[in-house]
């Protein structure tokens, strides 16, 4: 049933359409002014209304204009802007996905966008010769050639210095490799040989912090990419992932083990401080929601596997839309939505949160290990990748 106005419709009042006798009907109740179809709205003009719902799909040749919520199971076809109710309107951005074949079928580790490239650029903890891909758009990928063969595990891009930054988890003195475009690749030294898993850069402290699972020094830091000096963590954890939070001015950093100290924080990349987390779980990565000034991290185990913090320091659990593996997290501004993906799960490793509390399953492209994930708002996708496929290791959103 199709519910379809010809030019410009505002409701100041709730409108019910539905359908009678093969004919429809509408119904106004003078409260309040919502707009509820049991199948498609369609308007020529604009739509205009406090709270928008539609079983269908909604179609307008104008604007969409939403005081509240709207929720819409269907496609979203607007000819000019739509405001209001983001968050719903993002849920429906990131219900879909499809895989897509990379140029190989390795270990993909870590993808990120670098807006300055307009380019993905993603790495792999195997291969030879050929362990970075980029794409512009997450479905053309070429491969590219490291600047050596090892576990490449972090990427971090720095708008300021127009450089890509690359760790390893292998290798004998040259652990990090930076690039100005993510085709060209050179080897720089590293202080230590630990296995270097995550690398982040603070604008503000113009400097890059980069976390090792393993070693003496579990951290080092460098303001340019090239010269790295170590530093010690707050605890002997295997850290795997670190963020730089620029509303909090700190370093974040998490760890897969510890005893309830899995998150360490940092002002300056120097100076650690251990924090304590309410469980003791596998917690993977984190990503942080400026608008809702919340950091999210996911967790493999455990029987709440997500935990949210306004400030790094203080966490609380909370419930995950399935237990699988959760590995990667991504908020989208654009979108206000928080995506995470599991490696593990049946259909289902993709869920996704419009507040990082209430998180709802979404239907996954294929059952592959899925490990870490991008946004594009210059592409409005999403891209994902995996450890494991043959011929769908990458996924992004429709």
């Amino acid at each position: 049933m199709t519910t379809t106005f010809e030019g410009p419709v505002q409701f100041a009042a709730p409108v019910t359409a539905q359908t009678d006798q093969g004919d429809q009907s509408v119904v106004i109740d003078p409260i309040g002014g919502n707009v509820s179809a049991t199948g498609n709205i369609s308007a020529g003009g604009t739509v205009t209304g406090q709270t928008v719902a539609a079983s269908g799909g909604l179609s307008a040749g104008g604007d969409a204009t939403v005081g509240g919520n709207l929720t819409v199971t269907g496609d979203i076809t607007v000819g000019g802007q739509i405001s209001g109710a983001t968050a719903a309107i993002g849920a429906a951005f990131v219900r879909s996905w499809t895989t897509v074949a990379p140029p190989n079928d390795l270990a993909y580790e870590n993808v990120i966008w670098a807006p300055g490239l307009r380019l993905f650029v993603a790495c792999a903890t195997n291969g030879t010769g050929n362990g970075i891909i980029t794409s512009p758009n997450g479905t053309d990928w070429t491969t590219r050639t490291p600047a050596a063969d090892r576990e490449w595990r972090g990427l971090a891009w720095s708008p300021q210095l127009s450089l890509l930054v690359a760790t390893a988890t292998s290798g004998t003195g040259n652990r990090v490799m930076t690039s100005p475009d993510g085709i060209t690749w050179t080897s720089r030294t590293t202080p230590e040989d630990s296995a270097w898993t995550s690398v982040a850069w603070s604008p503000s402290l113009q400097l890059f912090a980069c976390v090792a699972f393993d070693g003496t020094n579990r951290v080092m830091t460098s303001p340019d990419g090239i010269t790295w000096t170590a530093r010690s963590a707050a605890a002997a954890n295997p850290w795997l992932e670190v963020v730089w939070v620029e509303d909090l001015g700190l370093f974040v950093a998490v760890a897969s083990t510890g005893t309830l100290d899995h998150i360490m924080t940092s002002p300056d990349g120097i100076t650690w401080t251990a924090r304590t987390t309410p469980a003791n779980q596998t917690w993977n990565r984190m990503a942080w929601s400026p608008s809702l000034a919340l950091l999210v991290c996911v967790s493999t185990n455990g029987t709440q596997r997500v935990m949210t913090s306004p400030d790094a320091v203080n966490w609380t659990l909370r419930q995950a839309a399935a237990a699988n593996e959760w590995h990667g997290v991504k908020w989208s501004p654009e979108l206000r939505q928080f995506v995470a993906v599991a490696e593990t799960g049946t259909g289902n490793r993709v869920m996704s949160s419009p507040d990082g509390i209430n998180w709802i399953s979404r239907a996954s492209a294929a059952d592959v290990q899925w490990v870490d994930l991008a946004w594009s708002p210059q592409e409005a996708v999403f891209v994902v990748v995996s450890r494991t496929g043959t011929g769908n290791g990458l996924m992004h959103s429709l």
